[in-house]
């Protein structure tokens, strides 16, 4: 029988947040393969060595930065850490994992943007290939969509397009795309199985202020897989270091 494999899937909130934030979190659930969204990638360094030196787990980082301009040239300071002391290195996406790296098999692809909107930002997605204990390959994919309607469609089909080439392949990440957008999911809702089905496990706001825990409120984080097996029910809870709850599920 295949070993069981834990994922989990967050945004982390790195403007109001920080690593010793997010560590005793992330040891709790002990996942196998952690997607990071809205991370710098300094932090995410920061937070691997303190999961290793504090809680005695040893993860890989696969860092995803997006690109930090667009429009020729134009620099978004909501993706510039260093400017704004959010964080060091660049923003964008993180892979923590405790499975194999396949060498050569990490791509950060920019996504389609709302262009000349001061308030959209750079979008891309982190696609790596990682080798389970058991010798099966799975195809992971992170990402964090624009808010805007007009372009998250495109935005979906690109990154469903991208993990579709595998047998094996995981979509995770903030997709800012309620469950009863089914016209934007299509393109995974069509190849892929949503791990939380129902759409009933609210992922965001998990609080109300940027420090206290508040009432849940909707779904827009995901989980979407093919090629493996859910075991039991999906997770999310509340915490008290991001404005997002938890993902969590465990596969075959």
């Amino acid at each position: 029988m295949p070993g069981l494999i834990r994922m989990m899937t967050w945004n982390v909130n790195t403007i109001h947040f920080a690593p010793p934030d997010w560590a005793p979190v992330v040891a709790a659930q002990a996942p196998d393969v952690v997607a990071l969204q809205e991370i710098c990638s300094g932090d995410a360094e920061e937070l691997r060595a303190i999961l290793e030196r504090d809680h005695g787990i040893g993860y890989r980082l696969v860092p995803g930065p997006v690109p930090t301009s667009v429009d020729g040239g134009r620099v978004f300071a909501s993706v510039d850490c260093d400017r704004r002391k959010i964080g060091t290195g660049a923003y964008g996406q993180a892979l923590l994992t405790t499975l194999e790296v396949v060498p050569g098999s990490t791509a950060v692809v920019s996504l389609p943007v709302v262009g000349g909107l001061d308030d959209d930002e750079p979008r891309a997605y982190l696609a790596t290939t990682l080798r389970t204990r058991d010798g099966r390959d799975i195809r992971v994919v992170t990402t964090h969509l624009s808010t805007r309607g007009a372009v998250r469609g495109d935005q979906i089909a690109v990154v469903a397009e991208a993990a579709r080439a595998s047998a094996t392949a995981v979509v995770l990440g903030d997709l800012n795309t309620s469950p009863a957008e089914t016209s934007l999911l299509a393109p995974l809702l069509r190849d892929f199985e949503d791990v939380d089905r129902p759409g009933n496990r609210s992922t965001s706001r998990n609080q109300v202020d940027g420090r206290e825990p508040g009432p849940q409120g909707k779904r827009i984080d995901y989980l979407f897989t093919r090629g493996l097996a859910t075991v039991g029910e999906p997770e999310t809870y509340p915490v008290t270091s991001s404005d997002h709850r938890p993902l969590v599920a465990d596969f075959r």
